[in-house]
């Protein structure tokens, strides 16, 4: 039921005014916003792609602040957020249309998050949000997190700069179970960070980067570099140091790892647009983790290389091909001694994709593989995917829709293969495929009026490998599963 004594109404509402443009204040949010500053060692809730083959950037660009539109309950932040210009101030002749100059941005939130407290101290933080069960409902909101901040920014002709200052406090004391892995994790109820970040552009050359420290000193440092040799080409260098025992509970920066914490790594990319028709895109970095991780009894390393090249026969089509190996450390599953035995996994990855677009219609094959090398197993893991896409987006008229058909078949989940496939507006979705099966998505839009849209999304799989999908309370029976998700959007 919507409401009853557990459940008070809708579980998760979202909410934000704007004010923009107003003399010295550039910018004021009250409600929910997203917040990215520098190249995000002490805060960035945006999304970002991170190392990829699509010719995206790797430094992290955009505004300080901005509205949070996602359907995500974690990440952002609640309360106010406001960006003003200092006047006066004049850096040149520049300064006087007001681009250049001084500018502050301001910030308090507080939230409640969900994980269980138990005298005065609780392990973990639930990122799920949802309220199902009745231990879900009992973890409901039983932490709050209060944060405060400023970031002060200098706006020049040749770059910018900018020093950031932050500080969060939990209401009860954060203390993961100890692990030898997670010995350096934050522990405790408050943690402040500092940070200097720059962007300055000389003749064809970009340098970027920033330098942070945590409440104990320790720091974290990204570099980087973009630049043309010449017209067809770009190319960018980005060189990271991470203390293994930095904490920024908000950072969000470059890393292989799943947090900004213990990684060294340089990371090299480039775009060659070669001819009319052609182009390759490429990167390779190459880390190392000098303590150790979940998974993996000490320090190790890794590389990953990615190659892609992009044919255009026409206006209308194009063919894409790209290559990627991964090499990593991890604990052997077959070793028995008290020392864990450490293998090396190598991941090949292989895709094809063929589009065609035809006034209103866009056509979208992609094939999908990969193969895992296990030295001590002496054995390989296979994955394999195939896709169809059709999307329809006339103009003139009141709908589009999208249609995505996927058969897919996996030896190990280690083999899973993702694919993105078109979801509701402030939600993304790249449901990962593993097992044996087939997929299909359907998303619709009409528009009603000029102010009024309703999207409907509709996914169906089935499994050729399982009677039962899901696990624990979540568990359906029956070797498929259907989900369905809607959403209206009135503007006034």
């Amino acid at each position: 039921m919507l409401w009853n004594k557990n459940n008070h109404g809708i579980d998760y509402v979202s909410f934000h005014v704007l004010i923009k443009n107003q003399k010295k204040l550039k910018e004021l949010i009250l409600g929910d916003y997203d917040l990215r500053f520098g190249q995000g060692l002490v805060c960035s809730s945006y999304f970002s792609f991170g190392k990829n083959t699509l010719g995206s950037p790797i430094e992290q660009t955009g505004t300080n602040i901005n509205r949070h539109f996602s359907s995500s309950e974690s990440g952002y932040f609640r309360g106010i957020a406001a960006t003003y210009v200092l006047k006066p101030l004049t850096l040149g002749t520049a300064n006087r249309d007001g681009k250049y100059g001084i500018e502050v941005t301001t910030f308090g939130s507080f939230r409640k998050l969900d994980g269980e407290v138990t005298k005065g101290y609780f392990s973990t933080i639930s990122s799920a949000e949802l309220h199902r069960t009745q231990k879900e409902i009992e973890i409901d909101d039983r932490i709050k997190l209060g944060t405060l901040g400023t970031h002060l920014a200098l706006l020049t002709e040749k770059g910018q700069f900018g020093i950031t200052g932050f500080t969060y406090r939990f209401s009860a004391n954060f203390s993961p179970i100890w692990k030898p892995y997670n010995c350096n994790y934050f522990r405790g109820k408050h943690n402040e960070n500092l940070s200097f970040d720059y962007r300055v552009l000389y003749r064809n050359l970009l340098f970027f980067g920033e330098m942070a420290i945590d409440r104990e000193i320790n720091a974290a440092i990204l570099g980087g570099l973009v630049f043309k040799p010449y017209p067809r080409m770009d190319l960018s260098f980005l060189g990271r140091s991470y203390a293994p025992k930095y904490n920024a509970y908000y950072a969000n920066a470059f890393s292989e790892g799943t947090a900004v914490k213990g990684e060294y790594g340089i990371l090299s990319s480039g775009e060659w647009r070669m001819y009319r028709q052609w182009q390759l895109n490429f990167y390779c970095d190459v880390y190392i983790f000098p303590w150790l991780k979940y998974g993996i009894s000490r320090p190790s390393n890794g590389y990953e290389y990615a190659i892609q090249t992009t044919f255009k026969p026409s206006s209308e089509s194009q063919i894409i091909f790209r290559y990627i190996t991964k090499s990593k450390d991890s604990n052997s599953d077959i070793c028995q001694d008290k020392f864990l035995l450490i293998e090396n996994q190598v991941k090949n990855q292989i895709r094809l994709q063929v589009s065609t677009v035809k006034n209103v219609w866009l056509i979208r094959t992609t094939m999908d593989g990969n193969c895992i090398s296990i030295p001590s197993n002496k054995i390989e893991t296979y994955g394999f995917a195939l896709s169809q896409e059709i999307n329809f987006s006339p103009v003139k008229w009141g709908f589009s829709f999208s249609l995505k058909y996927t058969l897919f078949d996996t030896d190990d989940f280690s083999n899973r293969i993702s694919s993105y496939e078109k979801s509701l507006p402030g939600s993304f979705s790249m449901p990962a495929y593993y097992g044996a099966g087939s997929r299909f998505s359907s998303l619709f839009e009409y528009k009603i009026s000029s102010d009024l849209n309703v999207w409907i999304k509709i996914g169906h799989v089935v499994y050729r490998d399982r009677d039962s999908v899901g696990t624990g309370l979540s568990q359906v029976q029956g070797n498929f599963l259907t989900d369905v998700s809607s959403m209206i959007r009135l503007k006034f």
